[in-house]
């Protein structure tokens, strides 16, 4: 959905059409009254009309999509075998349901996993070994692992730490010897071992106090 609204504004800048200030506001562009506005917007030809009107239909079709997605999600959530992981999940901050039935859907059993290290191996939350002959090294992140849980990880990482003092306080202290770009991966790494250790002793997740 992202990547269509852009292609709609690069398609109003080709045909030099300027976005009203009445939707310049953060929560006013993409309501309704812009799609609307976007339907009767003039242009010079006819096919420039017609470019608009396909891209708008895009986008509508891409948000009944998500429309179905969120709702066959939250179905899926209420069902006896996730809705009190899910609950339980979504106590960690940052977590929401979402990012929690990824996290479930992917996993699907806690148990086969022998320890929080293992699930940080999994999801690609570990950095790369780097070794020749006698010297062994690491680097950055590894480039392996599964995205869309690491992308959900890292996402949650910037909510966490503004709900947790205690991660709030690990990322800062990363902050002075690194960028908040390479700090905020280790505040996710850190929330692999919350999101271990609450379905695996069926436990709520307290916030740590600084």
């Amino acid at each position: 959905m992202t990547r269509q609204k852009n292609r709609i504004k690069s398609q109003l800048r080709y045909l030099g059409i300027e976005i009203s200030t009445e939707f310049t506001e953060p929560h006013s562009c993409w309501s309704k009254r812009f799609i609307a506005w976007l339907r009767d917007v003039q242009t010079l030809t006819p096919c420039g009309r017609r470019a608009i009107d396909m891209l708008i239909v895009h986008l509508e079709d891409l948000r009944r999509q998500r429309l179905e997605m969120t709702r066959a999600l939250r179905e899926l959530s209420r069902t006896n075998r996730l809705a009190e992981q899910l609950r339980l999940i979504m106590t960690v901050p940052g977590v929401g349901q979402v990012t929690g039935m990824v996290f479930l859907s992917e996993i699907c059993d806690i148990s086969r996993f022998t320890n929080a290290e293992q699930l940080a191996a999994y999801i690609g939350m570990i950095p790369m070994c780097h070794a020749s002959g006698e010297k062994d090294g690491t680097g950055d992140i590894t480039v392996r692992g599964h995205a869309s849980m690491r992308w959900n990880l890292i996402e949650a990482a910037w909510v966490a730490i503004r709900q947790d003092p205690v991660m709030n306080l690990f990322y800062t202290g990363n902050c002075k010897r690194m960028v908040p770009s390479k700090a905020i991966v280790k505040v996710a790494r850190k929330l692999v071992n919350r999101i271990y250790f609450v379905p695996k002793y069926k436990t709520e997740y307290v916030n740590g106090v600084a």
